[in-house]
């Protein structure tokens, strides 16, 4: 018989070799971007004339236990809907009054939105093959100037960032999707996020999504894409979301929020220049270039 010790053992298969410059990038991206964004909130005292007001209004409302009303200085103040509040009221209640609390909730939403475009982004390479685009797609996200400042800033614009992201991502991944249940629930994501955009920052949180989405199909010529939006229960759901704050605030303060939540802050805002900022019709853009960084046009 013959001796196994004497039997040469095959030679191992060579392994594939490790790359730790790539194999590691992603998880380097995510901890650079979470300290980026949640590890430097606090460095800086409030800034401006909008933020200190807004903070002061979740802090009043936090003190009296009032998730209805917003007031500054004991008085109303319907200049803005109450998403922003609600996330500073939060996490006042969880780690007390200070810069770093009150800027936790616009920071976590950029977080968030950073987030919705890595998930669009690995759908579309995943359906594409287009190989990186996530990983792209994240840094140039994450990297964005204006997403970097406003999340340092307690302010209505970052909320509203991240709910119209929520909804035009699920717009989009419902366009690719074929499970008609996976897509129904996408399409309830899109509706929700509509709902959040109008608690974030008013009316405007209707409207951006929605010419987008209009734009997409008018540029497709797929009118038939309306259909697929299913309206007729996604704008109850939208309504029903938003209607946790709208309904209260409209029982309790009747025809005087009305008058001053939409009549002025929105009509007369847009309309007419009664608060002052008047801007030039290209004013957008280069304030879009600016926010999303030089470097992203290299």
């Amino acid at each position: 018989m013959e001796n196994l010790s004497s039997l040469e053992t095959p030679a191992a298969a060579p392994k594939s070799a490790f790359r730790p410059s790539i194999a590691l990038w992603p998880g380097l991206l995510l901890a650079a971007v979470v300290l980026l964004y949640l590890g430097t909130i606090g460095a800086l005292p409030l800034l401006g004339k909008d933020e200190p007001h807004y903070v002061e209004v979740a802090r009043e409302m936090w003190t009296r236990g009032d998730w209805v009303t917003p007031t500054l200085g004991g008085s109303t103040w319907f200049e803005k809907p109450a998403l922003l509040y609600w996330l500073v009221m939060a996490s006042f209640g969880a780690f007390g009054v200070s810069e770093w609390a009150a800027r936790l909730g616009p920071a976590l939403c950029e977080l968030a939105t950073v987030g919705l475009v890595s998930w669009v982004a690995r759908r579309v390479e995943r359906e594409s093959g287009a190989h990186g685009l996530a990983l792209w797609s994240t840094g140039a996200a994450a990297s964005s100037v204006g997403l970097i400042a406003f999340s340092h800033g307690a302010t209505f614009d970052i909320v509203l960032t991240a709910a119209v992201t929520l909804a035009l991502s699920c717009f989009f991944v419902a366009e690719l999707e074929k499970a008609p249940q996976k897509r129904r629930w996408l399409l309830a994501g899109l509706w929700a996020g509509v709902g959040l955009s109008l608690l974030g920052k008013g009316l405007v949180g209707i409207i951006l999504p929605g010419g987008v989405i209009a734009l997409y199909l008018a540029l497709r010529r797929d009118w038939r894409g309306i259909g697929r939006l299913q309206i007729l229960w996604g704008l109850p759901l939208a309504l029903a979301v938003a209607a946790l704050w709208y309904g209260p605030v409209i029982a309790r303060h009747g025809q005087a929020f009305i008058n001053e939540f939409f009549v002025q802050h929105h009509f007369a805002r847009y309309l007419s220049n009664k608060y002052r900022h008047p801007q030039p019709v290209y004013y957008y853009l280069p304030i879009m270039a600016l926010f999303a960084g030089l470097p992203h046009f290299w």
